[in-house]
């Protein structure tokens, strides 16, 4: 075999070799999942103030608001998902939510098999006003795929506009009465399952 033969062919199981390795690692990185286990709703606190500069200080000056009453009962299911804090700033607007997680769905994100599809969509909006714009809902820095998990639950947060009035300009909305969350839903278990609109004050 002449020597230009066993370069060739050295250079093509080189090239090979790297595709494969790439393709594995791609796939593990890809394929993993972020799922923390904490034992203290302090613990908690602190993912999210990790995760949303801010927060705290907000917090502090009372510029996010927390509910206790927004718990919604999943149907089709034995579980229930609870809207548990929004901060309303001029930049963003914060949810922070959670919902009943049991093992099975939590071996299903790690797996991949309900990584992308365990999420929850709603149109937000103000009570009574049709003159208003939002730019739909995002996760930014915190995917589907990751969160806290305490006592049972998987805590979650969405992000989307603040609101501006279509009537003058594009003006900021800065004083919001109530929310309106339309056709709130959350994919789980296989399944879209609507909760339905949720209003609450801010």
């Amino acid at each position: 075999m002449k020597k230009w033969q066993i370069t060739a062919i050295i250079i093509v199981f080189f090239i090979l070799f790297v595709l494969i390795y790439f393709e594995d690692t791609n796939k593990s990185f890809f394929n993993q999942t972020q799922l923390d286990e904490v034992s203290s709703w302090e613990e908690v606190k602190e993912y999210q103030y990790e995760n949303t500069p801010g927060l705290k200080r907000a917090e502090k000056l009372g510029l996010a608001k927390t509910f206790d009453y927004l718990t919604y009962e999943i149907p089709g299911t034995e579980k229930e998902i609870s809207i548990d804090e929004v901060w309303y700033s001029d930049q963003q607007v914060y949810l922070f939510y959670s919902y009943d997680i049991d093992e099975s769905m939590i071996e299903d994100m790690e797996s991949n098999q309900e990584r992308q599809s365990q999420t929850v969509q709603f149109a937000p909006t103000i009570s009574e006003s049709n003159d208003v714009i939002n730019h739909g809902i995002y996760t930014g820095n915190w995917p589907n795929d990751t969160g806290v998990i305490y006592d049972g639950k998987l805590y979650q947060r969405l992000i989307f506009s603040p609101f501006f009035d279509n009537s003058v300009e594009h003006h900021l909305v800065e004083r919001i009465p109530e929310f309106v969350l339309k056709n709130f839903r959350i994919h789980i278990e296989g399944e879209t399952r609507g909760i339905g609109d949720i209003t609450y004050s801010y």
